[in-house]
């Protein structure tokens, strides 16, 4: 039986006891050796260990070796041992297991507790001891009533208990009561445990301390209401601002409308003056000032115009004008509209329209308000020299141009770090410019 325990056939194998000695696991063979050399001395009453044996295919299974001596001679040297080879891989394997599930339930963070069926304790981890504040002992065969704080409804053991004679896992959650008198709340999973043949035997139940996250979830709770409650009255301030907004764009819709009419009143006034003055025989000088007049006036309302029109302009639906004009006849009525102005800096005002188009289509109103801005500009900003405005053509396509237009002067120009800046509402290069050339910068 022996051999066949190591896989060999009856002839394979000797029964010597070198033939055991040889099959040894290298690290068994000292201590096995001292182990019976002790008990053949007679320091020992019985040789036991287990030992790993050579099997026949070159593993190794665990062997428990026991024996003793049974007959000495008149010196008392042994004569004779009997003994047994018992197969403790299986059994080795299976306390291993036992013993790594030991370990998790001990190392557990969460409380384990066993009962049998009648709810006394036989089992509770290192966790429920600790967590319950009761030492193990004190907790071994009483019932788990005794945690109780007496404030779970009665409705949830009643549904645990049904549960568990449906033969079903429960879960939920009980009010419990520590050995101090704290209480504290406990998550918990309990299942019943059955034997190989179907018997209820046992109940096991893995619980959770959960009293600090519900305490963080009542606080996350308040602190969502609270910031609800914030939410809903920032946006009846919110609506009260845009209500008091709206009232105050009426009212100022309603103001710019008055001003228009009183504006466009007397500007009116001054174009019918200004045609009967020209149709009066004027003189070269003044027939040339009489016009300028006129195209001032009526550049300035086409700019009061769409000023007031401030419907489009909130509701984003300005819209550029689409009607034939003349892009060098566009460059000379901002000359004649700032002549003045440079000759009483003494500056040239030159003009280059070579190339354009007799006739486009396009918004001129918005063209010379751009050009006029820049040549106003250059103007403030020039003491000496000259101010140029000019204008080419940069691309042909079919009936489609791109017209490209500059006003260039000689003034105290803009430093390159500045220049992506002065298109910015209010904005201007130097601060110290405002001081001493007036303005406010608009881009």
């Amino acid at each position: 039986q022996w051999k066949a325990m190591l896989g060999y056939a009856e002839d394979e194998i000797g029964t010597d006891v070198s033939d055991f000695f040889m099959r040894l696991h290298p690290d068994d063979a000292g201590p096995v050796r001292e182990g019976i050399v002790r008990h053949l001395k007679g320091e020992a009453g019985m040789f036991r260990a287990e030992v790993r044996l050579r099997c026949r295919d070159g593993s190794y299974r665990w062997i428990l070796d026991q024996g003793r001596v049974v007959s000495r001679d008149a010196r008392g040297r042994a004569l004779r041992m009997i003994g047994t080879h018992t197969d403790v891989t299986r059994l080795r394997a299976d306390q291993e297991d036992l013993r790594m599930l030991w370990l998790a339930l001990e190392q557990s963070p969460n409380s384990v507790v066993v009962t049998d069926t009648d709810g006394r304790i036989e089992y509770v981890n290192d966790a429920a001891s600790t967590i319950s504040g009761y030492r193990r002992e004190e907790l071994m065969g009483r019932n788990p009533r005794i945690l109780s704080a007496g404030k779970t409804p009665l409705a949830t053991y009643q549904a645990m208990w049904a549960a568990l004679g449906r033969g079903e896992v429960w879960k939920g959650e009980l009010l419990n009561r520590r050995r101090s008198g704290e209480e504290y709340l406990e998550f918990m999973l309990i299942s019943p445990v059955r034997q190989a043949d179907g018997r209820l035997t046992h109940y096991l139940a893995i619980k959770e301390d959960i009293t600090e996250r519900k305490r963080i979830g009542q606080e996350l709770d308040r602190h969502r209401h609270r910031l609800e409650e914030l939410v809903a009255e920032r946006t009846a301030e919110l609506a009260a601002a845009r209500h008091a907004a709206e009232v105050a764009n009426q009212a100022k819709s309603a103001f710019l409308a008055n001003m228009s009419h009183e504006i466009r009143t007397p500007m009116n006034a001054i174009v019918g003056l200004t045609h009967l003055l020209r149709t009066s025989g004027p003189t070269e000088e003044q027939a040339r000032r009489l016009e300028g007049i006129d195209t001032a006036v009526r550049f300035l309302l086409s700019i009061i115009n769409d000023v007031l029109d401030l419907s489009k302009i909130e509701a984003g639906r300005l819209e550029l004008e689409h009607t034939e004009f003349s892009p060098a006849e566009v460059l000379a009525s901002v000359r004649d509209l700032v002549a003045e102005q440079a000759a009483a800096k003494g500056l040239a005002l030159e003009l280059e329209d070579d190339g354009l188009p007799q006739a486009v289509r396009g918004d001129p109103t918005r063209l010379r308000q751009a050009l006029l801005n820049f040549a106003v500009n250059a103007i403030k900003f020039t003491e000496h020299g000259r101010v140029r405005l000019r204008g080419r053509v940069l691309q042909r396509q079919a009936d489609r141009l791109s017209l490209h237009f500059e006003v260039e002067d000689t003034g105290i120009g803009i430093a390159p770090e500045h220049q992506q800046r002065i298109f910015e509402p209010f904005e201007q290069a130097d601060a110290s410019t405002t001081r001493r050339y007036g303005g406010t910068g608009l881009g």
